[in-house]
């Protein structure tokens, strides 16, 4: 695993950490996203863009960008 690759997974855990125990959708920034769509979408939305910052880690060669 090269180093960029390794970056995105701990983004993407770290991602879905937050997601999953609501640490991210209480911060200020956040709130604006969570009285548009509610509480659980937001967490939601956390844990499928930690997935998809995995997913690119291992599909995308990272080395040659």
């Amino acid at each position: 695993m090269t180093i960029p690759q390794f970056i995105f997974v701990a983004a993407g855990a770290l991602t879905i950490f937050m997601g999953l125990t609501n640490i991210g959708v209480k911060s200020r920034k956040m709130q604006r996203l969570v009285r548009l769509i509610g509480e659980m979408p937001a967490r939601l939305i956390y844990v499928v863009f930690g997935i998809a910052l995995i997913v690119v880690a291992f599909v995308v060669d990272l080395g040659t960008i």
